[in-house]
């Protein structure tokens, strides 16, 4: 059957959705899946603020952190963390230059809804 000026015309005008895995090789979706297993087992793991804290701590201790100390003098590349609370987290590397050369402070927040229903 032949189609219609107007089924013409959406083939020629709209997008044509495409998978993006299919413009991955076989080794980048090997490393998409193997982050999306350890992300996957996180978030099965933390499904309150108190329990992401927990899990994120666990994570970052076991790639060198340790708990920030009021007055320490940091040497460049150590590494800290400080819980507030058990609610948030803030985390840090200390830097190489002086702090009145400036520093970096990337910033995420997270905030977890949960229905109630």
């Amino acid at each position: 059957m032949d189609k219609t000026k107007g089924e013409l015309l959406q083939e020629e005008l709209m997008m044509k959705p495409v998978n993006g895995t299919s413009r991955l090789s076989d080794e980048a979706l090997d490393k998409a899946e193997d982050f999306s297993v350890g992300y996957k087992k996180f978030m099965d793991a933390a499904k309150i603020e108190i329990e992401a804290v927990k899990e994120a701590i666990a994570l970052l201790e076991k790639n060198g952190y340790h708990p920030f100390e009021r007055g320490k003098k940091y040497q460049p590349g150590e590494r800290f963390y400080y819980n507030n609370r058990g609610k948030s987290l803030i985390f840090g590397t200390m830097g190489k230059r002086p702090i009145e050369k400036g520093v970096k402070i990337p910033v995420s927040y997270t905030h977890l809804t949960l229905p109630t229903t």
